[in-house]
């Protein structure tokens, strides 16, 4: 672990040729983790080979600002998407720490929903846990917070320049990813998209464990199948090493991993000379 001299509450970390400080405190441990190499290594890399300086870029789950703060000093302009009130108060004290680095950020305290107006978020453990979801059901704790479809998010900062989305909103997806699917056909971003098809099911079936397991399975058939359904548009579905994956295979690993993350893009990988002005510009 490194620390800054005048701060020792603050660490120094750096990846891939890209350094930035962050508070240590609750989140030291992530931190370290993040530092030494041992955290999602391979979001890094999509972020490497995905995001420009010619176009904005979305982090929708910012939590608090480890892949922001590395992809912001890579885009023309990068928008930190974090609805949970605790992480989100960290997020904006970290971006701060980077303030000459990140002028390009803009922060937002909302959650991207599948419709517009109050929304219920949940947790196994407390506000700023990372685990915040609007999968709620039979959850320790729940907080209402202000929802957004993402069309109606992108037509009120009027982004037009978007090229690469990230979203990690722990099983949300599920529910937002259908109801964005028109705007993603049009406007073809690439979509880096974490899966978490454990956060689907029946909880409160739970103390049935034969019932449970069933609902639990059906859960996972039904919502993932209608996920990749919406996605059909984009050309190319990569793994985060750049292997190749069809439809078939995204369903079939999101019912039985715990957590998967998918590239969707319209792009080869790597990308090549070869890719078009007008490809890029999409």
């Amino acid at each position: 672990m490194i620390k800054n001299d005048s701060h020792p509450d603050i660490l120094s970390i750096e990846l891939h040729g890209i350094s930035f400080l962050a508070r240590s405190g609750a989140w030291n441990d992530f931190w370290n983790l993040m530092k030494n190499g041992d955290w999602e290594n391979e979001t890094f890399v999509v972020f490497d080979k995905f995001i420009d300086k010619q176009h904005s870029y979305l982090d929708i789950g910012s939590w608090i600002g480890p892949t922001l703060m590395y992809g912001a000093q890579k885009a023309k302009k990068a928008h930190g998407l974090e609805p949970d009130a605790v992480a989100f108060a960290e997020l904006k004290a970290n971006v701060a720490l980077n303030s000459s680095k990140m002028s390009n950020v803009v922060l937002h305290e909302v959650c991207i929903a599948p419709r517009c107006g109050s929304i219920a978020l949940g947790a196994d453990g407390d506000l700023g846990s990372s685990k915040t979801t609007i999968v709620v059901d039979n959850k320790r704790a729940r907080w209402i917070v202000t929802g957004m479809t993402l069309q109606v998010f992108m037509e009120k900062h009027s982004i037009e320049d978007c090229n690469f989305i990230k979203m990690d909103i722990e099983g949300g997806e599920y529910r937002v990813v259908p109801e964005t699917s028109e705007y993603l056909r049009r406007k073809r971003p690439t979509l880096y998209l974490s899966l978490h098809p454990f956060c689907l099911g029946c909880p409160s079936l739970k103390k049935v464990p034969l019932l449970g397991a069933f609902a639990n399975i059906v859960a996972r058939f039904w919502h993932s199948l209608r996920l990749v359904y919406a996605l059909r548009h984009y050309k190319y579905r990569f793994d985060p090493d750049g292997n190749l994956m069809s439809q078939f295979s995204v369903w079939a690993n999101s019912m039985i991993l715990y957590s998967l993350s998918v590239v969707f893009t319209d792009l080869p990988w790597p990308l090549s000379s070869a890719t078009t002005a007008r490809e890029m510009s999409r």
